[in-house]
């Protein structure tokens, strides 16, 4: 038989050998009792010396099949060694020596981080990424693993520091700061090009350009209630420890905007987006649609978001709150205080026993501060 040893089907053949001896291989250290000896000598030490700071530790595959019998030992020096507390990546040999160091952090942001070591540890590398307190992760062969969610410090500390679901009423009103800020507000109102065209294409009788730009200089864009769920989406999700999800599809006909889930699934709180003020028409040519808070809109409103808690209570899920948030982008701070029109009253026979896990936020006041 002959054997084309420079043909593509023998390369392709070698190399899905290669790829299946490196798998094994790694799958061996995987399965080693020295790896998980290592693993485990590795979270004790971080633990013990307060390694508050992420480290990358690697040695080859090579050498990892040679380490010592006296791990511990050699683990409680390296900890020691003023290099390794000093850098966050160190290489060491067969006998822990450190063969190598540098501070280069891959990437701050922990996908990248993930996917970069998951690429290296294929150059038969085997890699530990730990810190004081959490699991440690590895990455062996393209396979990693380890219980730690995070892989840089950055992400470890901001996660800390976001609210919890049941802490959504908090971050409700520091969005109201959020919103006073010209990259957040500009993306609701049209342009001032926009205005202009607007102007030239309605020509309103016996209206001067100034006044017109006056009275409308508060005039959102088309649909503008994608555009206030999205934004408030976003921020919850900067914001938070929680799961969030936007137009969360009740049946055919209904969409909730926005749902927050705690982490453990035990609670579950719902906000439906409104807003009042008036937007331009999808061709950019004419006025759109114009909202005001009657009472038969508001009782609308009301209703819908209680019937979702009633939904979303009928499918035995823990609600905890159902939130109705209106953006309210008028142009003149005008103080109408519909909120006494909302009351059990205002609903229907069988939405009433869920009124009480209703809550109205505060408006959100949006001002074109400075058009664009």
């Amino acid at each position: 038989m002959n054997y084309d040893f420079g043909g593509e089907e023998f390369k392709s053949q070698l190399k899905q050998k290669s790829n299946e001896i490196g798998e094994r291989l790694s799958n061996t250290i995987i399965d080693s009792p020295n790896f998980l000896l290592l693993r485990n000598l590795l979270k004790a030490a971080s633990d013990n010396y307060r390694v508050n700071d992420y480290h990358c530790l690697t040695i080859s595959e090579t050498d990892f099949l040679r380490l010592p019998e006296d791990m511990d030992e050699k683990v409680a020096a390296l900890f020691k060694e003023p290099v390794f507390i000093k850098h966050y990546h160190v290489e060491i040999g067969q006998d822990f020596s450190i063969l190598s160091n540098d501070d280069s952090v891959p990437s701050h942001n922990n996908n990248e981080v993930r996917r970069y070591y998951t690429e290296l540890s294929k150059n038969r590398i085997v890699i530990f990424l730990f810190t004081s307190g959490q699991d440690v992760n590895y990455f062996v062969g393209g396979i990693d693993g380890g219980n730690n969610i995070f892989y840089t410090k950055e992400e470890a500390d901001s996660y800390i520091k976001k609210k919890k679901a049941n802490e959504l009423e908090n971050v409700l009103e520091d969005y109201r700061v959020h919103l006073r800020q010209r990259d957040t507000y500009e993306k609701f109102f049209i342009t001032k090009s926009m205005l202009n065209i607007l102007y030239e294409s309605l020509k309103i009788a016996k209206k001067d350009e100034k006044s017109f730009k006056k009275e409308n200089g508060y005039l959102l864009f088309n649909k503008p209630e994608s555009r206030f769920r999205d934004d408030l989406y976003f921020y919850l999700k900067s914001e938070m420890q929680a799961i969030i999800n936007r137009e969360d599809f009740q049946d055919d006909e209904n969409r909730l905007d926005i749902s927050v889930m705690d982490n453990f699934g035990t609670g579950i709180y719902l906000l439906e987006i409104k807003w009042i003020g008036k937007s331009i028409s999808a061709d950019d040519k004419g006025f759109g649609t114009e909202f005001s808070p009657t009472p038969h809109k508001v009782a609308e409103w009301v209703n819908q978001t209680v019937g979702y808690i009633k939904q979303k209570s009928d499918e035995h899920a823990n609600i905890k709150n159902g939130y109705l948030v209106v953006f309210d982008a008028r142009l003149n701070d005008i103080t109408t205080d519909y909120d006494q029109m909302i009351s059990v009253n205002v609903l229907e026979e069988d939405l009433k026993p869920f009124f009480y896990r209703f809550k109205k936020i505060n408006d959100f006041r949006v001002k074109n501060t400075t058009p664009r």
